[in-house]
């Protein structure tokens, strides 16, 4: 299964061209898995590795990350305009371990 590479990036491309006078933050999550609380996680301008099994990040927390970007106008000013990836800070050691879910 490939996912929608190009209407994604069409996406991109029309909100960073016609909404600059509206503030925005596009969080893309890596690989999305489960997990009972939210943790430390890392944030990055751009995926690292491979698109596909880069990495992991759970549900929690990219809500998390929302919140954070939401409540901290730090934070939020750091990253308007963009669309920063989030991993978890702790990775799987292998590809068995990640337990993808939808």
């Amino acid at each position: 299964m490939v996912p929608p590479h190009a209407d994604h990036e069409d996406a991109a491309a029309h909100l960073q061209s016609t909404t600059n006078n509206i503030p925005w933050v596009a969080v893309r999550p890596t690989d999305l898995v489960d997990a009972p609380a939210a943790s430390q996680y890392k944030i990055y301008d751009k995926p690292i590795g491979s698109l596909f099994g880069s990495g992991v990040v759970s549900r929690a927390n990219v809500a998390k990350f929302m919140v954070d970007l939401i409540t901290d106008k730090v934070l939020f000013a750091k990253y308007e305009h963009q669309m920063p990836v989030l991993y978890d800070a702790k990775q799987p050691s292998s590809s068995t371990d990640k337990e993808k879910t939808s």
